[in-house]
């Protein structure tokens, strides 16, 4: 995503550029292969190595050896005197690496010239429903972290600008301006306010003392899914006790999966330095998934080191394999596979050996990454085993805190529309949204934890043979699940 990123940058600005091509010098070895750099600028006579390096230099920690790679890379290019430029997935982030590459192109020569109108063959433009969308997320992530849009303009300014698509960024700004001014207009005239207003002016009441809380005992639940409105409400309800009062929050950071919302996963990290007087409790105790199931999804989710670390416990007794992979040649075969699936079930379930009480369906809940994702078939499904089951598809994200006998995770595989998502947010969110975490997928990652573990009995889940999910890749190699082709179709 970053040097595609990287790629059309240097598209609009009409910058020639060749991507991976070989390295001037032969650099083949026992032990290392034919050096290929990311890019090379033959107007310019430079090279660029993009780097997924965090603020401190430091790689992903399951990136094995990388940063001995970089060092190899600087090495070849500083023994044959060849120029290197380096961008960081920090300096993307943070919108200093494209701002340096254009810099370093002009000083050899080449002079990146900005063209909005080039045409292109990639995605179209974006749809107007999609525009409201983004608008509103916008407007939302604004209000809620008490953000002044005068404060993203001044950001915006030349010399200030630390967002790597300033001209789009101011656009948009000018746009969404005229939009909220007539939002707020509308309010005014119903005498109204939205949910954001609710929170900034609860807390002004608390603030400016025209509410006096009776309470001493605050409890917040899902705390992972505070915004900076919604810190700010709970700041102002304890300071009104004058110290006396004490604030308790139950969340688990491990399911915050929703920062297109204001969530701010910061709120769980660094709660001692917000609340230094106040308990936090994380959920460690399950009453839901096997321990098979906690014990692998609780693995794969402590990758990313910035996740607080808690040993996960059931209640639930269950043996047996809790998580399957189902790998089909094409997507048509996989959801047939799954209404496969679903009629052995009817036939264990009628049987009496799912051992469910008398009287009670077994729930099936489909889970997809998109609310496309949504089987044609499934009304069909609902009709054929309404004796036996409860089906019903819901998005990973809709499903948080729901639960089923078995889950199905349709559509698993490495795609833009795929399970983890690689359709990143738009640029201009980053103005006003809380910052993400370095890690790679982190947010994905997290997404994909929430779906694992919301089984009693057993997780399924349908990917295709040529191209399967990362996230399924990784667990087939440390061995917390497995992969079965077809024919393999029973449990």
């Amino acid at each position: 995503q970053e040097e595609r990123l990287v790629a059309d940058w240097l598209f609009f600005h009409g910058v020639r550029y060749q991507y991976e091509r070989d390295y001037e010098h032969p650099t083949r070895t026992r032990t290392h292969q034919q050096y290929r750099p990311d890019f090379y600028y033959p107007d310019a006579a430079l090279y660029h190595e993009h780097f997924a390096l965090d603020r401190n230099g430091k790689a992903p920690a399951h990136f094995t050896d990388y940063l001995a790679g970089v060092r190899w890379k600087r090495q070849c290019h500083a023994e044959h005197e060849t120029d290197l430029f380096e961008t960081t997935s920090h300096d993307l982030r943070n919108g200093r690496g494209l701002e340096g590459l254009a810099a370093a192109l002009r000083a050899r020569g080449v002079e990146p010239v900005f063209d909005a109108a080039r045409p292109t063959k990639g995605q179209p433009p974006i749809s107007t429903r999609e525009l409201a969308a983004l608008v509103r997320a916008f407007q939302q992530q604004l209000k809620g972290g008490g953000i002044a849009p005068s404060d993203i303009a001044k950001a915006l300014e030349p010399g200030r600008a630390s967002n790597e698509h300033v001209v789009r960024a101011s656009r948009f700004l000018s746009l969404y301006d005229r939009i909220a001014e007539e939002w707020e207009r509308r309010l005014q005239d119903a005498n109204g306010i939205d949910f954001d207003d609710m929170l900034i002016q609860a807390a002004e009441l608390i603030e400016n003392g025209a509410y006096q809380s009776p309470y001493k005992m605050i409890f917040a639940d899902e705390f992972q899914d505070s915004s900076r409105a919604r810190v700010r409400l709970l700041k102002a309800l304890l300071d009104q006790t004058r110290q006396r009062g004490h604030l308790c929050v139950v969340g688990d950071d491990w399911q915050s999966i929703n920062r297109f919302a204001g969530a701010d996963l910061s709120v769980m990290t660094a709660f001692k330095d917000t609340f230094p007087h106040s308990s936090q409790l994380g959920l460690a105790t399950t009453f839901r998934c096997p321990q098979s199931l906690c014990d692998a999804s609780s693995r794969f989710v402590s990758a990313n080191p910035s996740q607080l670390g808690k040993d996960v416990r059931t209640t639930n007794p269950r043996k047996g394999p809790s998580i399957i992979a189902y790998a089909f040649p094409s997507s048509e075969e996989a959801l047939d596979g799954v209404g496969k699936h679903l009629e052995r079930l009817r036939m264990q379930a009628a049987s009496g050996d799912l051992g469910q009480p008398a009287g009670r369906l077994v729930n099936v809940l489909l889970l997809g990454r998109y609310n496309h994702e949504r089987p044609g078939c499934l009304d069909k499904w609902k009709r054929q085993f309404r004796d036996q089951f409860q089906i019903d598809f819901r998005t990973v994200h809709s499903a948080k805190g729901l639960e089923a006998d078995y889950v199905m995770i349709l559509n698993m595989i490495e795609d833009a529309y795929g399970f983890p998502s690689q359709l990143a947010e738009d640029p201009v969110l980053r103005l006003a949204m809380p910052e993400a975490d370095d890690f790679p997928m982190a947010e994905e990652r997290r997404v994909f934890y929430v779906a694992l573990t919301r089984a009693r009995r057993q997780v399924r889940i349908y990917t295709k043979t040529s191209s399967p999910s990362r996230f399924l890749v990784e667990m087939a190699k440390n061995g917390l699940i497995d992969i079965r082709l077809p024919g393999g179709v029973g449990a």
